[in-house]
């Protein structure tokens, strides 16, 4: 699954394997997409057939711009793994800064293996959640220092609760 937007408008897309059934918004629709040259690429369907120019990408920005019809768009794609860090409250908002650590689904705390007033590098291990029976070791994936810790040890979570505040 991923999550577009464009324009300011938010698409969300689901695709077959093979990438050959796509559905935007709950609307399915069986789409064959070729690679011409020169970025250019066909995108047909039963309904309609789409040239479309990749002008430039920002891999690192998840950023794309696109020509269709003589109209420049810029798609910025959120994946399975943003989206999943969005609801765990991980997301970079838009000052830059992650503020806290959610709880990505109920559990229980098994470990907090960080302290408030540390700091604390990218993608370092900040607690193990166990939820349906599996351990869960939450990561952040910035550097931030802990604020505040929300939780104990053997203490049971709600989906969305905030676990760790972050300075």
């Amino acid at each position: 699954m991923f999550e577009v937007i464009i324009n300011k408008n938010k698409y969300s897309i689901k695709t077959d394997e093979k990438n050959t059934l796509f559905e935007v918004n709950g609307t399915s629709f069986n789409t064959k997409i070729a690679d011409l040259t020169g970025g250019a690429y066909s995108v047909s369907s039963a309904e309609k057939n789409t040239k479309l120019y990749l002008l430039n990408a920002v891999f690192s920005e998840k950023k794309l711009t696109i020509l269709i019809n003589g109209k420049t768009y810029i798609a910025r794609v959120k994946d399975n793994h943003d989206i999943l860090l969005e609801k765990m409250g991980m997301s970079i908002k838009k000052s830059g800064v992650v503020k806290e650590l959610r709880a990505p689904m109920p559990g229980l705390v098994l470990d907090v293996l960080v302290k408030e007033g540390q700091t604390v590098s990218k993608n370092s291990s900040l607690l193990i959640l166990e939820a349906m029976k599996m351990e869960n070791v939450l990561k952040n994936n910035v550097s931030v220092c802990i604020k505040k810790i929300l939780i104990k040890k053997g203490g049971e979570v709600e989906k969305n609760q905030p676990l760790i505040l972050f300075k």
